[in-house]
């Protein structure tokens, strides 16, 4: 059956496929709540309920994403998702009768990586206009609850409480480092008056999260879009570079006025000092979670070394990588290193999902360099999650893996068409402009 694009009026859920608007609503809630909403099990089952919608969902979209996966990028995603997925059937072979449950729970980064696909789906049956709507209202939504981080604790008292392992409640924050570059990028680069608010707020969220990945990750951000955006888009980059300006302002006035607190304390210059120091092995304030990375990492390494054949086919599910270290009563089993990790578990068969990310940059890049908006903040999203994904176990958990290949998917089903070249450039609903490339995207 052929995909036909929902209607662009701006009705958002709508009118668009019950498949499609859950998936949305899915994809908000994760979004905001991240690892409270991961932590909503299945009744009777210690198992992500989130899990369980994106494969129901996934088997509900096929006939949309099986027309992505005849082009050749869509193709090749699915051989390497089929890849990723055989290994870890293999590996899981022999790690459940040894672990049980723990190695399953460890794998599900492999089921999540499929959300590209459901991605794809949903913005083929929606089309370009509509996804670039949700998208927006999406993000602004999701900024809006993180720029209440600073009244998080009155909050949670509110919040009801779930858990698959330890109770925790639902109102979480633990996405913040994503979510809040995601929308200062998202909003740097539309050309709406609102717009400049939401790059304002982003900014803020940002500087709130205190994050040395998410500090990194913007700044590599908006370095690739610029060197990526085409000399037509340029002001695009310059766009993005005022609006970070005006972010840094505003956030300064505002915290004089009103001083706040952020994940690490007080939100002050020095804050950020530190951070940047304490990255480059000195001591301050803020430097005892840099060393505990340290440590996990050195800890990590000793365990391949010690495995046999470890350093080729893994250590496997369920293996404490960080030698029993606690914290705040949680037991901390990876080193926030997912390109670490996931080499601990696989071995170099973890080339498969590697690969996946190598794919998704190509396409991303040579997109944004024909005119592509979309692709060019896809680009900026690519850096901010591989930089905190060097510092944070995002890909194992669906707060971030899911969350980071449904919306890579979007993008990449939202390709520009030859007919759009012929529509003079205008701001959509979402605020993004009709791009107009010099040669189809693929």
């Amino acid at each position: 059956m052929r995909d036909r694009p929902a209607p662009t009026r701006r009705t958002l859920l709508l009118d668009i496929p019950a498949w499609c608007a859950a998936t949305w609503l899915t994809l908000l809630v994760l979004l905001m709540w991240s690892y409270g909403a991961n932590n909503v099990a299945l009744p009777g089952l210690p198992i992500p309920l989130v899990d369980i919608a994106l494969i129901a969902l996934l088997v509900r979209s096929r006939r949309s994403w099986r027309s992505f996966t005849n082009e050749p990028t869509g193709r090749l995603l699915l051989a390497l998702l089929t890849a990723l997925a055989v290994v870890v059937a293999i590996r899981l072979y022999i790690d459940i009768p040894r672990y049980g449950i723990a190695a399953a729970r460890g794998a599900l980064f492999a089921v999540e990586a499929w959300a590209v696909l459901l991605g794809a789906a949903v913005a083929r049956r929606v089309g370009r206009e509509r996804t670039t709507s949700l998208l927006g209202a999406s993000f602004a939504i999701a900024l809006a609850w993180y720029a209440l981080f600073p009244f998080r604790s009155q909050l949670i008292a509110l919040s009801p409480t779930v858990g698959i392992r330890r109770s925790t409640p639902l109102f979480a924050f633990t996405s913040i480092g994503l979510v809040g570059p995601w929308c200062l990028l998202w909003f740097g680069l539309r050309r709406t008056t609102t717009a400049w608010i939401g790059a304002v707020v982003g900014i803020v969220v940002v500087l709130i999260a205190q994050l040395r990945g998410s500090l990194a990750g913007t700044i590599g951000a908006i370095a690739l879009i610029t060197l990526a955006a085409r000399r037509s888009q340029r002001r695009a980059g310059r766009r993005l570079i005022a609006s970070i300006a005006l972010g840094v302002a505003a956030g300064v006035v505002v915290l004089s006025i009103a001083p706040t607190t952020g994940r690490l304390g007080a939100v002050r210059l020095d804050s950020y000092v530190d951070l940047a120091r304490s990255a480059v092995g000195q001591q301050t304030s803020v430097a005892s979670s840099f060393n505990d990375r340290v440590e996990w990492f050195e800890t990590t390494v000793e365990t391949i070394r010690t495995t046999r054949l470890g350093w080729l086919s893994g250590v496997g599910f369920g293996v404490d990588l960080t030698g029993g270290f606690g914290i705040a009563g949680s037991d901390v089993v990876n080193p926030h290193n997912d390109l670490l990790e996931f080499y601990a578990r696989l071995g170099v068969f973890v080339i498969a999902w590697l690969a996946m990310w190598v794919v998704v940059l190509r396409v991303f890049w040579r997109r944004a360099r024909s005119g592509d908006r979309l692709a060019l903040w896809g680009l900026g999203a690519w850096v901010t999650m591989v930089a905190g994904s060097l510092t944070q176990p995002y890909n194992s958990f669906a707060y971030g893996g899911m969350v980071w290949w449904l919306l890579a998917g979007l993008v990449l089903g939202s390709q520009v068409t030859p007919s759009s070249r012929t529509i003079a450039p205008q701001e959509t609903a979402g605020g993004d402009p009709v791009d107009l490339p010099s040669s189809t995207s693929r």
